[in-house]
């Protein structure tokens, strides 16, 4: 599972060749800090943070590193997953 800030960064990841496929795009419709009772009974062995690369998402990703599941995976080079999407739609 992948926790993405909004829903067309979640639908963008989802079009994406992530390093590593999570089987759920998840929008949690703002950044989540804290570990909710939802997040911490997932099933999920690896929970990805896939927040936005600034402040925000590198403070919940910290607040979130305390589960050992976490895993943080930033788009590069952009800000969102969306950005990404449409750079690398605009170079093929």
């Amino acid at each position: 599972m992948i926790l993405i800030k909004s829903a067309i960064d979640a639908l963008s990841a989802s079009g994406l060749a992530l390093p590593c496929q999570p089987q759920l795009s998840l929008s949690t419709a703002g950044v989540v800090h804290v570990l909710s009772e939802w997040l911490a009974s997932a099933n999920c062995r690896t929970i990805i943070c896939g927040y936005d690369a600034d402040d925000t998402g590198e403070r919940a990703a910290e607040h979130l590193a305390a589960d050992p599941r976490f895993v943080r995976l930033q788009p590069p080079v952009v800000k969102d997953w969306n950005e990404l999407l449409i750079k690398q739609s605009k170079s093929t």
